[in-house]
């Protein structure tokens, strides 16, 4: 049996002009969107991945939202042990 296999991409990095374009929703701004989602379509096809997305050409994000850091508290080891339990798992703050 062959093993299933999927790759998505999520959100491509964009230009200014695609993001700026994805605030405002003049007909101009549709258009250059089309445009971007049909490049991020056609380049995902080009490299040959299974899922095809439109790069999330279109999302829009507050100009100051921004991921905070994340540090993890220890690494968590999955592998079972030899008892076949699994170590609690330890969560990043």
């Amino acid at each position: 049996m062959t093993p299933a296999r999927a790759e998505t991409p999520g959100s491509l990095l964009r230009s200014e002009a695609v993001v700026r374009a994805a605030r405002r929703s003049g007909p101009a701004d549709a258009a250059l969107l089309d445009d971007a989602a049909r490049d991020a379509i056609r380049l995902q096809e080009e490299i040959g991945l299974d899922v095809i997305t439109d790069g999330e050409v279109r999302r829009v994000a507050p100009p100051t939202a921004r991921a905070a850091p994340r540090t993890p508290v220890a690494s968590p080891d999955t592998r079972p042990s030899s008892s076949g339990s699994r170590p609690p798992r330890v969560s990043a703050t």
